[in-house]
């Protein structure tokens, strides 16, 4: 009796078990093709949302790379270490970039503890897309070439645009009517895609030099938050039959909850910088007459220090710094160290202060003569260079010319 209970139990387990058996034979066979590569492929758009920082304020772009069957899910963000040494070798343009693969949990979870959203927009590619795309990744996260990263052409979102579209076999986005501002020059690029973080705004158009009146590509335009509107409007056309389909699969999917409160400044560079040019005003006027001189000091030394920090900036961005678009800049014209080498140098010789100081404010004469017809020059550049030739032109005045009582060669 026993052996016959045994035989009946075996019989109905294999009863029970057999389809579930079949079902995942049947599974295994649709996610693999002839040829034993899986066909169960999906790649998608990673968009993040903006930061208050100033290399994730536009957000940030990666690619998604799934196979169910084989349990992989990546996300491939190209990017470059977040190092000191690193963010040094960014302004140098001398930093380098590459897709670099994260388990897509551990990239979720980075963007989580920082409060960013994440949407996903799953890309409508061919099989043979999808694993030509994998591939390339794969290959340039794992070799030793890199891009040069800039913040102009090789950014996240350009690279990623850039490695589907040299994925695609046989087909071309075709993209719809474009915003005149991806078409145009790069200032006025740069000028509407930071629109909303003025003083983002300020730093890019100010280090933007000659560079930025001309045009660029439309791929090096596709900002995180450029993208998906752009290529939401554009489909993947066919070169030989003309068949079109759309970028995109479908509707975007919200993969992070989180959000991120952006912060905006209470004081826009136009306020501040008109601000400084007021109390310049006022300085000089203490100046001449010979009163408050602690206080005059006091300020011609920290306006001092703060151009003499900007002005070896601007003068390495135009001479040494390798970053595309920084060079040929008409900042430098006042932005460089000459009112500190003048103090350095001719401290104790007032004559010779004197003339390095109207050297320095000649050259901001000049400067100004320029603002109108530069592209270059904002307005609060102009305060800028006003205040500045306020305090270096009474501090190069002739004795003559200056009062009694004057601050002359105390700096």
């Amino acid at each position: 009796m026993k052996k016959i209970s045994l035989k009946v139990l075996l019989l109905v387990a294999s009863l029970v078990l057999a389809p579930t058996s079949m079902k995942a034979q049947e599974e295994t066979a649709d996610s693999v093709s002839k040829d034993g590569l899986a066909t169960d492929v999906f790649a998608s758009l990673i968009i993040a949302e903006p930061s208050n920082d100033i290399y994730g304020c536009l957000g940030h772009c990666a690619i998604r790379m799934q196979c169910p069957s084989h349990n992989m899910d990546y996300c491939f963000t190209y990017s470059f270490s977040n190092s000191f040494a690193n963010k040094f070798k960014f302004f140098n343009g001398t930093g380098e970039g590459a897709f670099v693969p994260m388990y897509t949990n551990s990239f979720l979870e980075e963007y989580k503890e920082q409060h960013r959203g994440v949407m996903e927009y799953k890309l409508n590619l061919t099989l043979e897309e999808k694993r030509l795309l994998w591939q390339s990744l794969d290959e340039n996260a794992h070799s030793s070439f890199r891009w040069r990263y800039d913040y102009l052409k090789t950014n996240c979102s350009a690279m990623c645009a850039y490695i589907i579209e040299q994925s695609l076999i046989g087909e071309r986005i075709a993209y719809g009517k474009l915003n005149p501002v991806l078409l145009g020059d790069n200032r006025t690029f740069v000028k509407n895609i930071f629109s909303e973080t003025p003083w983002f705004q300020f730093f890019w158009l100010t280090i933007l030099g000659a560079e930025g009146e001309d045009d660029g590509e439309v791929y090096t335009r596709l900002a995180p938050f450029i993208i998906t509107d752009v290529w939401g409007d554009a489909r993947l056309e066919n070169d030989s039959t003309g068949e079109a389909r759309p970028v995109f699969d479908g509707e975007p999917i919200q993969i992070s909850n989180e959000h991120t409160e952006l912060v905006p400044s209470p004081v826009t560079p136009f306020a501040a910088f008109l601000a400084l040019l007021v109390v310049a005003f006022i300085i000089t006027a203490l100046y001449l007459k010979g009163v408050a001189k602690k206080v005059v000091d006091c300020f011609d030394l920290i306006l001092l220090a703060l151009q003499s920090i900007a002005g070896i900036v601007c003068l390495y961005f135009n001479t040494l710094s390798q970053l595309q678009g920084v060079h040929g800049s008409w900042h430098v014209l006042v932005m460089n160290p000459l009112p500190l080498l003048v103090v350095l140098l001719f401290r104790k010789k007032p004559k010779y202060m004197r003339m390095g100081f109207m050297l320095y404010s000649a050259l901001i004469v000049v400067y100004l003569c320029v603002a109108p017809f530069s592209p270059q020059i904002l307005l609060p550049h102009v305060f800028i260079a006003l205040a500045l030739l306020l305090r270096s032109g009474t501090r190069g005045l002739p004795r003559p010319l200056q009062k009694e009582g004057s601050h002359e060669g105390r700096l």
